[in-house]
């Protein structure tokens, strides 16, 4: 069993509370209501700044992790069964309390979530793991050198170029949801895996520089519109492959990996008792019939005193975040009673029967 490395599960926890943050400020109508100049506005679009590498950071773990892992047809199908149980049991909920209203369309759909892409970044998470093996064969074919060059080349064509110029006219064409961006973070995550940074850097270095790629894209958001300028939009920054989004997400996710191992037992099981739940919380939270439902019940922070707003921008992710963990733990509770009734399900889903399979695809 592979050793868990606490400190970058905790990014896992900090990324998921900054997916939860983004959520609120978009959905509960603050982005909008807070898009001229002032203190408020500046928290706003200063704090969905700092949230808005979460996803990169998402894929960046995962990359860091599976880059010289095997591929398990056994993970697949957990990923797909849980995803798959919260799209069924969720729609249901719905339907049993009356907030939304049947449809042979929208339960077949909620039958195969992942084909239908209910909730994008599973969608995409899957084709890469799926790819992952084929991916790791051919990085682990490139010296320093090449694999230097290759992150130059993603670096100019996948971030750079779309930065300034709408991803749809560059060859990043599906711009920051797309399986190419998602395979571009995992190919960075493996060479920061393979080729680790020397410690020529002082940590809280990259956690600086975390917090001024930041700080630019709020300071271009607002000066854009102060301007005037228009061959860009003014929040063209806040994209996933935007080239200070990136930086920031791969200086943080670096500073993350240069903290010292965590070896206090409690702080351990404290940490793998919320990692272990996030991606049930985003399969809670983000379900595309629950997202309308979840944030209309906060789109009274529009309204607030601006003290107040910033206060339960701050505290509201946190309470969700608990209450989904609270509630993806019952799920595995029921998840565990049903293994223990099937104790042979391996055999019976012919997972030892695949096992050629996988060691073929993994083969060097």
């Amino acid at each position: 069993m592979k050793k868990r490395l606490y400190h970058i599960e905790s990014l896992r926890i900090v990324s998921m509370l900054m997916i939860i943050n983004l959520h609120l400020l978009v959905f509960s109508g603050l982005l909008d209501t807070y898009k001229n100049f002032s203190l408020t506005s500046l928290f706003i679009w200063g704090l969905e700044s700092l949230c808005f590498i979460a996803v990169n950071c998402y894929v960046l773990i995962s990359g860091y992790f599976l880059v010289d892992s095997s591929f398990k047809f056994k993970k697949l199908f957990k990923i797909w069964i849980e995803v798959f149980f919260y799209s069924l049991i969720l729609y249901c909920f719905l339907l049993l309390t009356k907030n939304i209203t049947f449809g042979y369309t929208s339960l077949f759909k909620s039958f195969f979530p992942i084909l239908f892409g209910k909730y994008w970044f599973v969608s995409v998470y899957v084709i890469l793991y799926i790819l992952s093996p084929f991916i790791n064969k051919f990085i682990n074919t490139l010296d320093k050198s090449q694999y230097t060059y290759l992150l130059i080349l993603i670096f100019l064509f996948f971030s750079i170029w779309p930065t300034f110029i709408p991803s749809e006219n560059t060859i990043n064409y599906g711009g920051s949801y797309s399986i190419s961006w998602f395979i571009c973070l995992y190919i960075i995550a493996g060479y920061l895996k393979r080729f680790p940074c020397k410690k020529n850097l002082k940590n809280w270095v990259y956690l600086l520089l975390y917090f001024l790629c930041s700080f630019a894209n709020v300071v271009a958001y607002f000066l854009v519109k102060k301007l005037n300028i228009t061959f860009v939009y003014c929040n063209f920054l806040y994209n996933y492959y935007s080239i200070t989004v990136l930086l920031a997400a791969i200086n943080l996710f670096l500073f993350f990996i240069g903290l010292k191992e965590i070896s206090n037992p409690i702080a351990q099981k404290l940490i793998n008792f919320f990692a272990t739940s996030t991606f049930g919380v985003y399969l809670i939270h983000e379900n595309p019939s629950i997202r309308p439902i979840l944030w209309n019940y906060f789109s009274f922070l529009t309204t607030q005193p601006h003290v107040f707003t910033i206060l339960l921008v701050l505290i509201i992710p946190i309470i969700l975040f608990i209450i989904f963990t609270l509630l993806d733990k019952f799920r595995i509770f029921v998840f565990n009673i049903i293994i223990n009734i099937f104790s042979r399900k391996e055999k019976m889903l012919h997972f030892e029967n695949l096992k050629k399979l996988e060691e073929k695809i993994c083969q060097k």
